[in-house]
């Protein structure tokens, strides 16, 4: 999650003029959790769960910063 991270711990330092970041992702890290689940064969019942918490994620703004964990992080930290 470094390479996800990283972007928003730079905009927050103010005085960093940039990062470099190898092997990165390239697409939110909730995207990538669903893609998991599918390449390893999770039962369908798991990834219509992990879908719709993906769905969820998308949807999150600054008001939601304090609800449950979703995918394991807490809201505030994690997707907001």
């Amino acid at each position: 999650m470094g390479g996800y991270a990283a972007a928003r711990i730079a905009d927050a330092d103010g005085k960093l003029a940039g990062i470099v970041l190898f092997a990165a992702n390239e697409r939110p890290i909730e995207d990538l959790i669903v893609d998991q689940a599918v390449a390893t064969a999770k039962p369908d019942k798991y990834l219509a769960t992990i879908r719709d918490t993906a769905k969820g994620i998308k949807k999150l703004d600054q008001g939601d910063a304090d609800g449950p964990p979703l995918l394991g992080l807490p809201s505030r930290t994690g997707w907001i």
